[in-house]
């Protein structure tokens, strides 16, 4: 927590700035630039406290296993210590690291769709950008598209482009990747890698983009995004006025956002809320994270409620009932079933036909992430489902 104090100041200037740049994102392409070079300098910085870090446990870590060296009962006790506090030194700078990224992900979210980027997100993250073989080309690269009166994205300054090292942005949703190459040398595999993820997302061919062993087929939204994100802003500032404040946002779904360091006779106010089948999420155990979700320093309006919610002065919790999916599983036919499995989080059988589905962790977990509605998004998975059975029925070898 003292170093997420340590850089408190820095996240707030360059939030404050992405706020700006979110009202007009084609317009302001001298933030976007600036803010990238802040995330630049505080990467750099904080990618070198890591490698001191990790050099100084490596030094700790020889010294106690050489047993040339015959240090006493109480040296090796201040050395195990020592290193103790500098691993767990090591892990709180790799979540302030990824926190850093996460402000470059508004970025990305507010250029490119999310189910775009989503896509984008499943692969091994990114290594340091200091010190990387061709940075500096790339740096050179990103600037000049800025001087020529472009936007650019540097890749490796957010956790949800994994692919390519630079997005060229011509309009809102309108962009293209750029591979920067300092030699003649050519990764086969990762060059082909990016061209199917290309040709999955600009011509919906079928592919394996998330690695899992079978092709995915990209299914278009019937209809648009419901979130409650303005309805939990209201929430934030009544909680701010009076410490806490608890909302039905919609049938099954309540959040409390709280100010107060206890929250007085807990159980009662679960009971209070009837569920049925309830789901309680803890939003602040998942403040940094790299699940290619909308990100906090968007979906949360408020400076300073995002940066209360880092250092846990606010805490979000959703109180869900997995009940409310009955009537309308029931309304399309369908019983469902939660298997809590990663890839099949929620399972939903028609009783008359042969026709299942499932939704995984991940999407259904937009809910609390991204605060979407959760009436839209299973009505929406269903709908999808419909024009899916249609289209194959019409022609059984869409999706051969």
């Amino acid at each position: 927590m003292e170093i997420l104090r340590y850089y408190l100041p820095a996240i707030r200037k360059i939030v404050n700035q992405l706020k700006e740049l979110e009202k007009d994102p084609m317009g302001c392409s001298t933030t976007c630039l600036l803010i990238q070079e802040k995330l630049i300098v505080n990467l750099t910085n904080i990618e070198y406290r890591i490698r001191k870090a990790k050099k100084e446990a490596s030094d700790i870590k020889k010294i106690l296993t050489d047993k040339g060296l015959q240090n006493s009962k109480e040296k090796s006790k201040q050395l195990k210590a020592r290193s103790k506090i500098l691993l767990k030194r090591i892990d709180e700078y790799q979540n302030i690291r990824i926190l850093f990224k996460s402000i470059g992900d508004g970025i990305a979210f507010l250029y490119i769709n999310r189910f775009d980027l989503k896509a984008q997100n499943f692969k091994q993250s990114t290594g340091f950008i200091s010190n990387k073989k061709g940075n500096r080309l790339e740096r050179k690269c990103f600037r000049h598209a800025f001087k020529a009166g472009g936007i650019a994205i540097m890749n490796d300054l957010t956790n949800v482009l994994k692919y390519f090292d630079l997005m060229i942005i011509t309009g809102l949703d309108d962009w293209f990747p750029i591979e920067v190459k300092s030699g003649s040398s050519k990764n086969k595999v990762q060059a082909d890698k990016g061209r199917t993820l290309m040709k999955y997302l600009l011509a919906d061919e079928p592919a394996d983009v998330y690695e899992r062993g079978m092709p995915m087929i990209r299914q278009s939204l019937v209809s648009n995004v419901q979130d409650h994100i303005e309805k939990v802003n209201d929430l934030f500032k009544e909680a701010r006025k009076k410490g806490f404040a608890l909302q039905k946002i919609e049938t099954g779904l309540t959040i409390l956002a709280t100010f107060e360091d206890e929250i007085d006779d807990f159980e009662s106010l679960l009971n209070s809320l009837h569920l049925v089948e309830p789901i309680l999420f803890c939003q602040n155990n998942y403040a940094v994270t790299q699940f290619g979700y909308y990100p906090y320093c968007l979906s949360i309006k408020a400076t300073e409620d995002y940066l209360d919610f880092l250092s846990g002065k606010l805490q979000i919790f959703h109180f869900f009932d997995r009940a409310c999916l009955q009537p309308v599983a029931k309304k399309y036919g369908y019983n469902y079933e939660f298997l809590g499995q990663e890839e099949m989080y929620v399972n939903f059988t028609h009783k008359d036909v042969d026709v299942k589905f499932a939704i995984s962790w991940h999407s259904f977990s937009r809910i609390f992430f991204e605060y979407i509605s959760p009436s839209w998004l299973i009505n929406d998975h269903f709908l999808q489902i419909k024009e899916m059975t249609k289209s194959l029925k019409e022609n059984p070898d869409l999706y051969a």
